[in-house]
């Protein structure tokens, strides 16, 4: 099992670093194309970086498989550079916006990593989060909000922890 996940992931590295060429209408392999997907690709992974952290990416990039590579390289491409690419909003809105909406939505696992990466990627403060989180309770409602805090706070006591076991080593 652990030869078979070595393999795949060696596979993965390789189609992601030559993001496979898609085909124009007649069926032939279009480079322009591959060209584009690759340039959006590689400036989307720069802005994951950005707000994620380079440890999440690469553990993210890790757990991909054959069923999900394309589908990482996709939201690699458009989500992170299509869309956090966009000179219209900064990321520290742009992190606030997806905090809300996760709450909104109840994305409890995408809420957490991104309250995580925000609070200690400098992105935002507690302060601003807890105000994101009284306006969520408005629009998105109590019980979102509710839950939103208890998530937050058990990612704030995690950071904590994190902070406090560093200081001490």
């Amino acid at each position: 099992m652990a030869d078979r996940n070595a393999r795949q992931n060696k596979d993965l590295k390789r189609r992601s670093d030559t993001i496979r060429s898609e085909t124009a209408p007649g069926g032939e392999a279009d480079p322009a194309l591959a060209d584009a997907q690759r340039v959006l690709y590689e400036s989307g992974l720069a802005n994951r970086r950005a707000v994620l952290g380079d440890d999440w990416v690469e553990a993210s990039l890790a757990r991909r498989t054959p069923f999900t590579a394309d589908f990482q390289a996709m939201i690699t491409r458009y989500a992170w550079q299509e869309v956090w690419g966009r000179p219209g909003l900064d990321h520290r809105t742009r992190r606030l916006l997806v905090v809300a909406i996760t709450a909104s939505l109840g994305r409890w696992e995408e809420f957490r990593l991104h309250v995580r990466a925000g609070l200690s990627h400098g992105g935002f403060s507690r302060e601003e989060l807890k105000e994101t989180l009284m306006q969520t309770a408005i629009y998105a409602g109590v019980p979102a909000a509710n839950t939103a805090f208890a998530e937050a706070a058990a990612v704030i006591a995690s950071l904590d922890d994190e902070a406090e076991a560093a200081k001490n080593s």
